[in-house]
């Protein structure tokens, strides 16, 4: 298993038919945004590499407002 340290995936549902997937480093960018369906947007998160693997996300995409982890 590779790894690229750590990263969080959450997934905001707002009906059936919109929700919002994103990947991002802890601490870092946001490297993955997807809206759609429940459906889609989960099903697309599903097959996202993980970070470290061939195919991941790498690149910082800029989602207009600053993602904050409260520890």
């Amino acid at each position: 298993m590779h790894s690229a340290g750590l990263w969080a995936d959450p997934l905001w549902i707002f009906a059936p038919g919109d929700a919002t997937g994103l990947r991002f480093m802890v601490d870092g960018p946001v490297t993955w945004i997807e809206e759609g369906t429940v459906a889609a947007v989960l099903s697309l998160l599903a097959d996202l590499p993980q970070p470290g693997q061939p195919g991941a996300p790498l690149t910082a995409i800029n989602v207009g407002l600053p993602l904050f982890v409260r520890h």
